[in-house]
Formats: structure tokens, sequence, C-alpha cells
């Protein structure tokens, strides 16, 4: 049987879309109730991808922080950034 990863979070994302912030809160925990059940790989990265791009943590569900900073360069400063979630970083 073909794997049809792609599609099932293609159909839970595009199902629930037309709600709105609603919409994505039940995306996010379909989601994350799937990523944390299943033993198939490409559908664990699918879901992951989709998490990275929401700003979620894949771990807890909680929205990722952004965060700037600067370091030193041989030729000044560069200008780093990241996104990290607070509450499992608090948790370590």
């Amino acid at each position: 049987m073909e794997n049809m990863n792609c599609e099932v979070v293609s159909t839970i994302t595009d199902y629930y879309a037309k709600d709105g912030e609603e919409g994505k809160e039940l995306i996010k925990d379909i989601l994350f109730y799937l990523y944390h059940t299943t033993t198939d790989h490409k559908l664990m990265a699918n879901i992951v991808e989709w998490f990275n791009e929401e700003n979620y943590c894949i771990q807890c569900g909680s929205k990722l922080t952004y965060y700037e900073w600067k370091e030193a360069r041989p030729i000044g400063e560069e200008i780093m950034s990241a996104y990290d979630c607070s509450r499992c970083n608090d948790e370590h």
C-alpha cells in the first residue's frame, strides 16, 4: 500500500484551515496527537514540517518564542535569530 502521509497532513490542514485560529488550534492538536502516537517516520517528518512553519514546539505544543542576538565577527557584528520553546527549556 502506498504511503499517504502527505495526504493525511494535507487533508487535516486544508479541512480545518477555514476555521481561523480555532481551526489552527485543532490542526495543531490533531497533528500533535498523530506525531506522538505514530511510528511512521515520513508522517512524523511532515508533521514536524508543519510545526516548524507555524512556529510550534513539537515536544509540548507551545508557541515558539523568537529570539534575536548579536554575535561578534572579525568584521563586525552579525545579528543571529532563532525560535525556541521557553516552556521546554525551563524543564531542562
